[in-house]
């Protein structure tokens, strides 16, 4: 971003042009640092000296980098080769790709108000550890499936994905605010919803990344066929360069090794998820605990 200034006028001398630079920097330096101060308000880090809130943010935090590029890559899996083999046009696969990923969305909607009913009876460790171990395996399922799948085993996977990420996110995000007094869980909240809308961040990012790792590795070189090349052909050959089946059939196999990559990164890191949900131990609510702590201080004191 850059701010206009007088010293970006042609008729400023050398000196005025020092002058403005010099004020904006500074303008710009206290505006960082008020926003700094800012940020380190609103970021409680002692929170994270209580386990359950660090292991529940962790969590969090990882298993959102491991749900996020992962849709955005079905999409494109859907989009780009699945639907048009399958005489979807182009012009329509937005809407069927969408309509295609729905067992994903069912899932979650099932098992995520049922997993935060039991979590509050039982805890948050053991859904939200097998929500996450559950993904994990859907992942690692994933990786099986070729490029032109069969859409049933597709739609059974999406929906044991979809149950699994509904497992994790109640219970979580339950454990994160039963771990931190009353007082202190709207900030608690904000910090989960920020590492959490991160991991979206930096899961678009690291995705396709590691997918066009993978299409580098393995993809045609003389796939690209510029306008000339086109017109040069045929009208037949051209009209089948540029169909549903040309293009599609020539990527499922890259796009497949691009894809084994990602859903092995995917898995992993829920297992790590599954790890650091495991590691908030057992079932934690901050005012029990600070009620046992004073009881057990006032049995000590009259025994004394």
């Amino acid at each position: 971003m850059r701010v206009a200034t007088p010293g970006d006028r042609p008729d400023t001398t050398q000196g005025d042009r020092y002058r403005w630079t010099a004020l904006t920097n500074t303008t710009f330096g206290i505006l960082m640092a008020t926003i700094n101060s800012s940020i380190v308000a609103m970021f409680h880090l002692d929170l994270f000296r209580t386990r359950a809130f660090a292991a529940g943010n962790l969590a969090g935090l990882l298993s959102s980098i491991a749900r996020g590029g992962l849709q955005f890559m079905m999409i494109i899996w859907l989009q780009g080769i699945w639907l048009p083999l399958h005489g979807y046009s182009f012009e329509s696969t937005p809407l069927w790709a969408g309509i295609y990923l729905l067992p994903l969305t069912v899932g979650f909607l099932v098992a995520g108000p049922v997993s935060g009913w039991l979590s509050d009876r039982f805890g948050a460790r053991p859904f939200a550890t097998g929500g996450m171990l559950l993904a994990a395996g859907s992942f690692g399922l994933m990786e099986l499936l070729p490029a032109d799948f069969s859409y049933p085993v597709f739609a059974l996977l999406l929906l044991v994905n979809g149950i699994g990420s509904g497992l994790f996110t109640a219970p979580n995000a339950a454990g994160i605010m039963n771990a931190v007094p009353a007082a202190e869980r709207g900030v608690a909240s904000g910090m989960g919803a920020t590492f959490q809308n991160s991991g979206f961040v930096l899961s678009i990012g690291l995705f396709f990344s590691l997918m066009i790792a993978g299409l580098a590795g393995s993809l045609p070189q003389t796939m690209l066929l510029g306008p000339q090349v086109l017109g040069s052909l045929p009208p037949g050959k051209a009209a089948f360069l540029t169909g549903q089946s040309y293009f599609p059939g020539l990527i499922s196999g890259p796009f497949g090794h691009g894809l084994r990559i990602v859903f092995t990164v995917a898995a992993a890191l829920c297992v790590i998820a599954a790890l650091a949900s495991w590691m908030r131990g057992g079932r934690y609510v901050h005012a029990e605990q600070e009620d046992a702590t004073m009881l057990s201080e006032a049995e000590e004191s009259m025994s004394a």
